[in-house]
């Protein structure tokens, strides 16, 4: 079954095979490997007065990026509009034939109440019944995940920063306004509302 399965996956292209590398006993062992191209994620990191986008492979390389795009945050349809531009100015951007076609999800972070579960938004672009990822994917054609900024942060700094080596950590945002990002057993704690660590 094993053997089935990757060979699955190497027909797809979503991974490669590495080789065989010496054993410590019985057969050569087989290494396989994800192909960086087979798939691309985009971030959007929304500020109070700016966003920064990004593009990465699916080895985790960043591609391309966008750093501090004038933007204004504010509850207004108007705002939302001018977000869906920043992200489809960058989409456009990227070169279409090697990238497009082959983006398997969006990473939105904003400030605020977010439920990442339902894709939810309560402090930003509330204006209707449907979740709000629902709205970003409609217009943006890629499947979109929310979630609250500091808890994006305090997750990437777990992930690849200062606190990788811990379990248990507080990660503290202190920007135009004070959040918290909580891990515990190396797992964001939402709480019972899935707003934990909300000022």
């Amino acid at each position: 079954k094993i053997t089935s399965l990757i060979t699955e996956l190497i027909e797809d292209g979503l991974i490669k095979d590495n080789g065989k590398f010496d054993s410590t006993g019985g057969r050569r062992a087989s290494v396989y490997g994800l192909v960086s191209d087979a798939g691309f994620f985009v971030g959007v990191d929304v500020k109070q007065y700016y966003i920064n986008l990004g593009l990465l492979d699916f080895k985790k390389h960043l591609i391309t990026s966008k750093e501090k795009v004038p933007y204004k945050l504010e509850n207004t349809p108007e705002s939302f509009n001018a977000l869906l531009l920043i992200i489809k100015t960058f989409l456009n951007e990227l070169n279409p034939a090697f990238v497009k076609d082959k983006i398997l999800g969006l990473g939105l972070n904003l400030s605020g109440r977010i439920n990442n579960t339902t894709g939810y938004s309560y402090s930003y672009f509330y204006f209707n019944e449907e979740p709000l990822s629902v709205i970003i994917q409609k217009e943006i054609g890629i499947q979109t995940f929310i979630e609250n900024d500091s808890r994006a942060m305090a997750y990437g700094e777990f992930c690849n920063g200062d606190s990788k080596d811990a379990c248990n950590v507080l990660f503290i945002n202190m920007d135009y306004g004070i959040g918290l990002g909580i891990l515990i057993d190396g797992k964001l704690y939402y709480g019972k509302s899935g707003f934990g660590g909300e000022f």
